[in-house]
C-alpha cells in the first residue's frame, strides 16, 4: 500500500497520467520516468538508438549502453597510370597512355588504413583497335619493412574484346587477392598485340 513513512514516499508503482482509474505504468524492464515539459509532465519511456549505433541492454538494476560495430561502407578511389612514355589526350579530354607492344604502364597505390574487405579492382582502357586484345598483368605487393619483391605476381596471356574508341574495364581483382590494409601495391599491364589507351585504375573496398 502506498503512503509516507518518515517523510519518505513508498509505493509499488506510479501513474502520472492524471486520469482515473489509477494503474501501474512502469511495467517493462528498463522503463524510465521522463519529463515531457508538457501535460502530463512525466511519461514512461525507454532509451532508444535511432541510428542503431548503440546497443542497449538491461542487466538488473542497470541499463547498459555499448557502441555497436560501425556499419560497412563501400569506398573507392581512382589511380592514374604512370609509364615511361607520355600521357596525351588522344580521346580528348581523357588523358591516357598509348599502349603498344613492349610498353608497360604502372598503377601504384597504397591500400587505405580503413580497408577491411576487398571488393574489386579494374583497369580502365579505351580501345584503339577493334578485336581481341591480349595482355599481360604483373603486380608487386609489399608492406613497410618488407623487400620490394616480397610478393610478386603475374597473369599472362589474358584476353578481352575491345572496340575502337570505346571504354572497357579489365578486371584485375584476382591478381591482388589477399591484400590487407597499408599494403603498397603496383600493378602493370602490357599489350601483346592490339594498341589501346590506358586511362586509370578503379579500386573498391569495404570498411567493415
Amino acid at each position: 500500500m502506498a503512503g509516507f513513512d518518515n517523510d519518505v514516499m513508498h509505493a509499488d508503482n506510479v501513474d502520472f497520467r492524471g486520469v482515473e482509474p489509477v494503474v501501474a505504468t512502469v511495467t517493462q524492464e528498463a522503463d524510465l520516468m521522463i519529463g515531457t515539459g508538457a501535460d502530463p509532465a512525466i511519461k514512461i519511456g525507454q532509451l532508444t538508438s535511432l541510428d542503431s549505433s548503440l546497443t542497449i541492454t538491461y542487466d538488473e538494476p542497470n541499463i547498459n549502453l555499448s557502441v555497436s560495430n560501425s556499419p560497412s561502407t563501400t569506398k573507392e578511389f581512382f589511380v592514374y597510370n604512370v609509364n615511361s612514355g607520355s600521357q596525351t589526350a588522344i580521346y580528348d579530354p581523357f588523358l591516357t597512355d598509348t599502349m603498344t607492344g613492349g610498353i608497360q604502364t604502372y598503377f601504384p597505390f597504397r591500400v587505405p588504413f580503413d580497408f577491411v574487405t576487398f571488393v574489386s579492382a579494374e583497369i580502365i582502357i579505351f580501345g584503339d583497335d577493334t578485336g581481341t586484345l591480349t595482355y599481360d598483368l604483373t603486380a608487386g605487393i609489399a608492406s613497410t619493412g618488407e623487400a620490394y619483391d616480397a610478393d610478386n605476381r603475374s597473369s599472362l596471356g589474358n584476353t578481352i574484346a575491345v572496340t575502337n574508341k570505346i571504354c572497357a574495364d579489365i578486371d584485375v581483382s584476382a591478381l591482388i587477392s589477399g591484400i590487407v590494409a597499408n599494403n603498397n601495391v603496383c600493378i602493370t599491364i602490357e599489350t601483346q598485340d592490339l594498341t589501346f589507351q590506358a586511362y586509370g585504375l578503379r579500386f573498391r573496398y569495404n570498411t567493415a
